[in-house]
């Protein structure tokens, strides 16, 4: 259940008003059951309507948990509340009296481009590297997105301006922006191509390629912009931190792990091999899924450059073709978009030795969002599964 479900039960069940701010812990107790323990802030005003009530530290210390785990998550929240524990890695939408400023900010630009709200601003999508809050009104759709300031993420405002300057049927314009705080307004791109055919995916695949060709010649703006540099020669730094994690922060076991030290001089190889294809480093999204597009007047629009980078093109185009499980590649086509650097064969060869550095791509990123979020701790299977699909490929080569 999304967080934004259960506080409009809470609405409903309590008659008060809530803010989800964090998911606490998520734990999968059945085939298709998650169970997902949220923290919500109380905004309202008035008194509960229900036999329910709100309770503070001398009230926990009466209640008798059914989960007696659950007890340290609710007094970790006190605790933070009450100011007598630092809310490390907390991120700003999880902070209390953030969504009342984010809201309010959100407010005032509609109310300046004449835009009445028909509904209460709700909340649209959280997770560690944005929150986006969603408004109808008299001028239709709108969303409000805040975006994080770690510094292995792109500066996302600033980079989602430029790219629409330069792509203008690509990249959707913000249409205003907070740079203090990286918030940005955006229109309604209509719905993401999640339930797209094999033919629209690679459609899709391939606009995104003819994008990241012309993108080329901007890399050194990219760069100048603040887009983080994960070109293959920046790879080093990310091995080393996969090579000192120890069984606990990789969740995998201690065979497993050292399994996966073992491939890293391999991995290390094979950039360096990758590296000595004449092909050009250009922007990468990052994050390329059919989430993350839409199609707007019979092209497609990209969004959601957060984790956009300066990277090798074949990286982007591993992750599309594994998040959206195309059950076949268009390779020719592909592969054609990129025919003025090198051979048809060595293209192909590229393309395959990019595969297991997608994996290690994956495994960096997500090995950083582990030390710098604080996440639910079933979260951190993702981490051990890029890791597992690294050494599965190093050990079939």
């Amino acid at each position: 259940m999304r967080a934004e479900s259960v506080t409009q039960e809470i609405r409903r069940a309590l008659g008060d008003e809530v803010s989800g701010l964090e998911c606490l812990s998520l734990v999968k107790d059945g085939p298709e059951h998650w169970e997902l323990i949220y923290h919500f802030e109380h905004r309202g005003r008035g008194p509960i309507t229900t036999d329910g009530r709100w309770c503070d530290r001398a009230d926990l210390a009466q209640l008798i948990f059914a989960v007696p785990e659950q007890r340290t998550l609710a007094e970790r929240c006190l605790e933070e509340i009450e100011g007598t524990a630092d809310p490390d890695l907390r991120l700003p939408w999880n902070c209390p009296g953030w969504t009342d400023q984010a809201e309010g900010w959100f407010e005032q630009q509609l109310s300046e481009m004449g835009h009445r709200l028909l509904q209460p601003i709700r909340s649209f999508y959280r997770h560690g590297l944005a929150n986006i809050l969603h408004a109808e009104t008299s001028a239709g759709e709108f969303y409000m997105k805040a975006s994080s300031f770690l510094s292995m993420l792109a500066d996302e405002p600033r980079l989602t301006c430029y790219l629409a300057s330069v792509f203008p049927d690509l990249v959707p314009r913000p249409i205003r922006i907070n740079t203090e705080r990286r918030w940005m307004l955006l229109p309604d791109l209509g719905n993401p191509i999640r339930e797209a055919t094999e033919e629209m995916k690679m459609e899709a695949l391939l606009a995104f390629g003819r994008l990241q060709r012309q993108a080329v010649e901007h890399v050194d703006k990219l760069l100048h912009l603040g887009c983080p540099d994960r070109r293959l020669d920046k790879l080093d730094a990310g091995i080393e931190a996969i090579i000192h994690l120890d069984e606990a922060t990789a969740g995998l076991s201690e065979e497993e792990l050292e399994g996966v030290r073992m491939a890293m001089p391999q991995l290390k190889r094979i950039a360096r091999d990758l590296a000595g294809y004449n092909l050009p480093d250009t922007l990468g999204h990052g994050d390329l899924h059919p989430g993350n597009i839409a199609r707007r007047d019979g092209a497609y629009v990209f969004f959601d450059w957060g984790l956009g980078r300066v990277t090798h093109p074949f990286l982007d185009a591993w992750h599309y073709i594994v998040e959206s499980e195309m059950q076949s590649i268009p390779e020719d086509e592909y592969l054609a978009l990129w025919a003025d650097y090198e051979s048809r064969e060595r293209l192909h060869e590229a393309l395959i030795l990019t595969k297991p550095l997608y994996y290690l791509s994956r495994a960096i990123d997500q090995c950083y969002f582990n030390l710098n979020f604080r996440l639910p701790e079933d979260t951190r299977e993702w981490l051990a599964n890029h890791l597992r699909m690294i050494l599965n490929l190093v050990e079939t080569k």
